[in-house]
C-alpha cells in the first residue's frame, strides 16, 4: 500500500485536494486502510471535515482516492498543507502491508 498526491486544492474555484491509495496488486478481498490528516490547513475552515477516515479499496482493484473538499474562506494567507498518512490496516488480505505519507 502507498499514497500519493493526484490534485493539488486550492481555494480558487474551489478545487478539492485528492489522494490516491494504491496496490501493487489487486486483493480477492476488500482493503480498508486508516489515514490520518495533518498539516497547516485547518479542518473546518480550509476543509470540509473528512469522516470517516478510512479509504477503501474494493477487491479486484488497485486504487482508491481520498478527497479533501476545499473551502474558500475568503483570507489571503500562505499556501497551506494537507498530509496524508496511511496508519494501519482494518481489513484486507494478510498479505498486504503498506508505507507512505503525503502532501498536498
Amino acid at each position: 500500500m502507498s499514497i500519493a498526491k493526484t490534485t493539488d486544492g486550492n481555494e480558487t474555484g474551489p478545487v478539492n485536494g485528492v489522494f490516491t491509495a494504491t496496490q501493487t496488486k489487486a486483493s480477492s478481498v476488500n482493503t480498508v486502510v486508516n489515514f490520518t490528516l495533518t498539516g497547516t490547513a485547518l479542518e473546518g475552515t480550509d476543509y470540509t471535515t473528512v469522516s470517516p477516515r478510512t479509504v477503501t479499496i474494493l477487491a479486484g482493484q488497485t486504487t482508491a482516492t481520498i478527497t479533501i473538499p476545499t473551502l474558500n474562506d475568503n483570507i489571503v494567507e500562505a499556501t497551506e498543507t494537507v498530509i496524508a498518512t496511511l496508519t494501519s490496516i482494518a481489513s484486507s488480505n494478510t498479505d498486504v502491508t503498506f508505507n507512505a505519507r503525503r502532501r498536498i
